[in-house]
């Protein structure tokens, strides 16, 4: 049996087997280009959220600063190891060696200075492990219901911060907040930061006064 295929058919068949053919090609062309518009696979990498190794690696670059609580245990000498605070000289007063600066160590500096300064005449083969057990506090001023020190914790955000101090008042201007940070040896403010910013330790939060 035979089946007759018109000239009409035919043409309509081969035009849309071309148009086909066609589109493949150029989608297969564009495809280089537009792998070039993502971004490396590092770059996401480095946008997401921080696992538990990559939180562990900032707290142990932590730098001390005025008001941290640090859990010293010296092995060996109980009447040594306790809790000590940094003062508002960047300073822990310890026995035998008296004032021992902090402000601006990490924890591997300050056991390094510690058993340094124990060595001098004072213990043999002094070693010390140092601990971070409560974090210096935020402070928060301008425009809301209770300005003042608060303590800090893993997490807190600038907005987070703004409801522990009881909201906005009602002259607050809310787009536009303020952050005066410690970097190193720098104080550094940062403005019309977006409330969702993550804090440090220290920070100094200003929201300000809107004029209408």
């Amino acid at each position: 049996m035979m089946i007759h295929i018109s000239f009409h058919q035919k043409a309509r068949f081969f035009i849309t087997v071309w148009v086909g053919v066609l589109t493949f090609l150029i989608l297969w062309a564009d495809l280089p280009a537009a792998a070039g518009s993502y971004p490396p696979s590092s770059v996401l990498l480095e946008a997401q959220p921080a696992g538990d190794k990559a939180l562990k690696e900032r707290n142990e670059t932590y730098r001390f600063g005025i008001g941290d609580k640090l859990d010293i245990t010296v092995f060996g000498e109980e009447n040594l190891s306790k809790v000590y605070t940094v003062n508002d000289q960047g300073m822990i007063s310890v026995p035998l060696i008296g004032d021992v600066r902090t402000a601006g160590l990490d924890i591997q500096q300050l056991e390094q200075r510690l058993e340094n300064r124990f060595r001098e005449g004072y213990l043999v083969n002094p070693s010390i492990s140092v601990e971070l057990v409560q974090a210096r506090p935020f402070f928060i001023m301008g425009e809301v219901l209770s300005p003042g020190d608060y303590e800090y914790k893993t997490g807190l955000t600038i907005i987070k911060a703004i409801a522990l101090a009881g909201g906005y008042t009602y002259r607050a201007k809310k787009d536009e907040v303020t952050i005066i940070r410690q970097q190193d040896d720098t104080t550094v403010e940062l403005k019309n930061v977006p409330v969702h910013t993550g804090l440090r330790p220290g920070d100094i939060i200003k929201v300000k006064e809107r004029f209408f």
